[in-house]
C-alpha cells in the first residue's frame, strides 16, 4: 500500500539503497561491528564464485534496469525497500519475551562483574614462538650445549664480570653450594631485609635443596636433579608415551587413524574423498540416520532434528495457527541451504551486518547464488525460529538435571558422537583447551564479559582433540552451574577431571557413553553409544596452566594417564616454591638471558601403586625462558637435559643463527599443546556470523 519511491538522479544512489546503508552503518556503530567498505581488489573466493564475479554479475541487470520500463524500475526498489525493512524488523525485534531476549545495557550489567580471564599474574612465560636468543660467534665455541651448531654458543656473561658478594655471602664462589654448575653471574646471593644472606638463587628465584646424608636432594618426597635427569627403572615402567624418546618425542605409531569400513559402509569412494559437502554430511547428516538405507547406521542425526526442533518452537510460538508470523514447516533440505548462507556469507565478507546486501540486486555484494536458492524473508523466518532443542522437554532451571547449555549443546554432542563414529583409533596423544564463542546477548550462567580474549564477551567450551588432525573426542561446557567434584575446588581442574572420565568410556574395556535422544522419526526415546577409540589411556597436554595442580597428576597418574602441562606458580606441590623458577623478570634481564641456557632443574616423585590406584611418576622440569617456566607431567618423559634447536633467518650476510633453550619437557609441550588454538584460528577464519 506504499507508494513508491521518486526515481534517483542519474549518478545517485538509489534511496532504497542510500537508506540500506545507513541504516547497516547504525545497527554496526551500536553492536560494534561497523560494516567494511566495499574492497577495491578481490581475491578469490573458495566457493563457485568469486566476490569479483559475484559483484559483477550485477552489471548487466544495472544496464538493462537503466533502459527497462519504468515499472520494472520501480519493482526492483520496492524490493530492495521491503529487504531493508525486513532487515531492520529483524534488528529490532525483542522475540519471545524468554531470557534470550536480555540484551543490550541490560546483559552488560549482568555480566560487568563475571571475569572469564585465564590468562593470571601466575602464568608461565613460555617462549612458545621460539624467539630465542641470537647466539654470538666464539673463537672457543664448545660450550657442551648437544644441537647447537659448531663455532656458535650462547650469551655469556659480560667481559670483566667478577663474583663480588656482600655482608655474610661466601667470599668465594667455589664454595657455593652450586650442584648446576651455575655462573657466578646469574646464580646470586640473596639477602633478607635485615641485610642477612640466605642463600643463592636464579634470576628468577629458584634456590638449591640442600643434599642430605646420602648425598640426594630431596623435599617432600620429592628428588631434585641438577644436571638433567634419566628415568630410573620404576619411571619407564609407568611411562606411557610408548616409542616417544629424545630426538623424536612424536613417532608415527602414535597416530590413529580413521576406520576406512564403517566411511565405505557410508558411501566414501576415492572419488568422494575431494568431496567437502560429502564429508559434512558424514559428521552431520543430512537425512535421518535410521532412514538412510545403510545398515547398522549408528550416526546421530542433525539436520532432521534440527528441523523438528525449529518447527516445533515455530509451533509452540503460535506460528502457523494465526498468531505471530505465519509459518510454514522447515525441512531437512531447507535447514541445510539456510546454514549455507552463513557459512558462504563467511567466505565473501563475514560480517554480521551485510547479509541482507546478498539479495540486493544494485549492491556490490549481491550474490546471484545466494538470491537464487533462497527468499530473504524465509531466512529470516528461519534465523528467528532456529533451535536446537525443545525447550519444554528440558529441565528448568532449579530442577535437578538441569543443564544450562541445552541450548546449544546439541551440534557439539552431534560433532563429537560422529567423528568417534567415523574413527578406529584415536591419537594416543590429545590435547585439552577451552575454546571461545562470542555472543552479546544475555547467557544466563554459561557466558559473561571475557578479559583478554579476541571477543569482548561470549562463552568457553573446554575440548578434548587429536594432536595429529584435530579430530575432536569429548567436552564439557564452561557454566556456574556446574558441581565439581571434590577436592577439586578450581574450574580448570575441575574439568580435567569430567574430561578424564568421558576418555575413560571411550577406552576399551570401560563401560561406553550413552546418550539418550527422542527420535520423532522412531517415535521413541533411542539410545546413541559412543564408539570406544582408544585401546589405553592416552597422554594429555593442557595447554595452559589453568587446568595445573598436583592433585590433578595424581588424579590422571593413577589411572595410568600420561599428562604435560604448564605449572602454574600459585599451584607447586607443598612448600617446593622456592627451590623453583617463579619469581618475574624484569623485560630483556642479562642475566635471565644467560640463564636461559642453564641445565633445567628437574624434581621427580614416584608413587606406588595401591588396590585403588596404578603406580606413577610425576616430573616437573623447571627452566628460565622468557620468564620463569615450570612444566609439570605424570608418565610423560624418561629424560630430561638440556639441548639447543637452532634457527636461522636471512641470506648471505645477512643470514642470523639463534638456539631456542630446549628440554624434553618443554619440547614434548610444544609438540601438543596447540590443537584447539588451531582450531580456533580455523574458525575464526570462516568468518560465520549473524545477528539473532
Amino acid at each position: 500500500g506504499m507508494p513508491p519511491p521518486p526515481l534517483p538522479a542519474a549518478g545517485q544512489p538509489s534511496p532504497a539503497r542510500a537508506f540500506v546503508v545507513s541504516v547497516v552503518r547504525r545497527a554496526g556503530q551500536v553492536i560494534g561491528l561497523t560494516p567494511p567498505r566495499i574492497p577495491n581488489a578481490v581475491g578469490e573466493s573458495p566457493f563457485q564464485q568469486s566476490v569479483a564475479a559475484s559483484s559483477m554479475a550485477s552489471a548487466p541487470a544495472d544496464v538493462e534496469e537503466a533502459a527497462a520500463p519504468i515499472d520494472k524500475v520501480v519493482d526492483a526498489a520496492n524490493e530492495e525497500r521491503e529487504i531493508t525493512q525486513n532487515m531492520i524488523r529483524d534488528f529490532v525485534a525483542t522475540g519471545d519475551g524468554g531470557d534470550s531476549d536480555e540484551e543490550g545495557e541490560e546483559a552488560n550489567i549482568h555480566n560487568l562483574p563475571r571475569d572469564n580471564n585465564n590468562n593470571d599474574p601466575d602464568a608461565d612465560e613460555l617462549d612458545a614462538d621460539d624467539s630465542g636468543e641470537q647466539m654470538t660467534h666464539e673463537s672457543n665455541p664448545d660450550l657442551g650445549i648437544p644441537g647447537a651448531p659448531p663455532g656458535w654458543c650462547p650469551p655469556q656473561p659480560p667481559e670483566g664480570h667478577v663474583y663480588a658478594p656482600k655482608h655474610d655471602a661466601p667470599a668465594l664462589f667455589s664454595s657455593v653450594d652450586n650442584p648446576g654448575g651455575f655462573d657466578s653471574y646469574s646464580f646470586q646471593p640473596k639477602y633478607d631485609k635485615s641485610k642477612k644472606y640466605i642463600g643463592h638463587a636464579t634470576p628468577a628465584g629458584a634456590k638449591v635443596v640442600p643434599a642430605n646424608a646420602d648425598g640426594k636432594r630431596i623435599m617432600e618426597g620429592w628428588e631434585f636433579f641438577y644436571q638433567g635427569w634419566e628415568a630410573s627403572d620404576f619411571a619407564k615402567e609407568t611411562y606411557v608415551r610408548g616409542e616417544a624418546k629424545h630426538g623424536n618425542l612424536m613417532p608415527a605409531s602414535r597416530k590413529g587413524c580413521l576406520d576406512v569400513e564403517e566411511m565405505k559402509k557410508l558411501g566414501m569412494t576415492a572419488k568422494r574423498v575431494s568431496d567437502p559437502l560429502f564429508i559434512y554430511q558424514m559428521l552431520f547428516p543430512l537425512c535421518e540416520p535410521s532412514k538412510s538405507g545403510i545398515n547398522d547406521d549408528k550416526r546421530m542425526p542433525y539436520y532432521s532434528q534440527t528441523a523438528t526442533y525449529t518447527n516445533t518452537y515455530a509451533a509452540l510460538s503460535g506460528g502457523g495457527v494465526g498468531y505471530g508470523h505465519l509459518w510454514k514447516n522447515a525441512s531437512a533440505i531447507e535447514m541445510i541451504k539456510w546454514e549455507g548462507i552463513p557459512i558462504r556469507h563467511g567466505s565473501l565478507d563475514g560480517n554480521p551486518g551485510t547479509h541482507h546486501t546478498r539479495w540486493m540486486k544494485t549492491d556490490p555484494r549481491f550474490d546471484p547464488i545466494i538470491f537464487d536458492n533462497f527468499n530473504y524473508s524465509r531466512y529470516l523466518e528461519l534465523k528467528r525460529n532456529f533451535k536446537l532443542n525443545i525447550n519444554d522437554k528440558e529441565k528448568k532451571r532449579g530442577e535437578d538435571g538441569y543443564n544450562p547449555c541445552n541450548k546449544y549443546d546439541y551440534i557439539y554432542q552431534v560433532l563429537v558422537s560422529n567423528m568417534n563414529n567415523l574413527t578406529k583409533k584415536a591419537d594416543s596423544d590429545c590435547c585439552i583447551d577451552e575454546t571461545t564463542w562470542g555472543f552479546s546477548g544475555f547467557m544466563g550462567e554459561v557466558g559473561g564479559k571475557m578479559i583478554k580474549k579476541k571477543v569482548d564477551s561470549g562463552g568457553q567450551t573446554t575440548m578434548i582433540f587429536d594432536i595429529n588432525n584435530r579430530y575432536p573426542r569429548g567436552l564439557v561446557h564452561r557454566h556456574k552451574k556446574s558441581i565439581r567434584p571434590e577436592g577439586f575446588n578450581q574450574q580448570g581442574p575441575a574439568e580435567m577431571v569430567f574430561l578424564i572420565n568421558q576418555i575413560d568410556n571411550l577406552t576399551v574395556g570401560n563401560p561406553p557413553t550413552q546418550t539418550t535422544l527422542f527420535n520423532p522419526w522412531q517415535a521413541a526415546d533411542v539410545e546413541y553409544e559412543m564408539k570406544q577409540v582408544y585401546d589405553a589411556p592416552p597422554h594429555i597436554t593442557a595447554d595452559n596452566n589453568h587446568f595445573s595442580g598436583e592433585h590433578v597428576l595424581d588424579y590422571a597418574g593413577g589411572k595410568g594417564y600420561g599428562m604435560t602441562m604448564t605449572n602454574r606458580r600459585d599451584r607447586f606441590p607443598r612448600n617446593l616454591k622456592p627451590y623453583f623458577h617463579h619469581d618475574k623478570v624484569a623485560p630483556g634481564c642479562k642475566k635471565a638471558k644467560v640463564a636461559r641456557f642453564h641445565n633445567p632443574i628437574v624434581a621427580a616423585k614416584e608413587t606406588l601403586a595401591t588396590v585403588a590406584k596404578k603406580a606413577y611418576t610425576k616430573v616437573i622440569v623447571s627452566f628460565q625462558s622468557t620468564g620463569a617456566t615450570n612444566i609439570a607431567g605424570v608418565n610423560n618423559i624418561t629424560s630430561a637435559h638440556l639441548y639447543a634447536t637452532t634457527k636461522e633467518r636471512g641470506r648471505g650476510n645477512q643470514k642470523r643463527y639463534w638456539a631456542i633453550e630446549q628440554n624434553e619437557g618443554r619440547e614434548t609441550y610444544l609438540d601438543n599443546y596447540w590443537g584447539v588454538d588451531n582450531t580456533d584460528h580455523m574458525i575464526k577464519n570462516a568468518n560465520v556470523r549473524y545477528i539473532t
